[in-house]
């Protein structure tokens, strides 16, 4: 998790970005794997589609949160 040493935090929205979020998190958590003290937290605001399911199979990585408004 990122600190308040210089850590760095990405937040990224989303709203039925399920076809999206499958290209574009993976491409996020590559270009950050190399860095420290980071993490990504995706905000799922009440969508109607399947992205929950898309998030939760993203759980593998470790710098990654996920805020889910229903």
């Amino acid at each position: 998790m990122a600190d308040s040493k210089g850590g760095l935090t990405i937040v990224i929205p989303c709203f039925n970005e399920e076809v999206s979020i499958k290209v574009f998190l993976p491409e996020v958590m590559n270009e950050l794997a190399s860095r420290n003290n980071w993490e990504v937290i995706v905000t799922n605001d009440s969508s109607t589609g399947p992205n929950a399911a898309a998030l939760n199979n993203k759980k593998e990585y470790s710098c990654l949160g996920i805020i889910t408004r229903t």
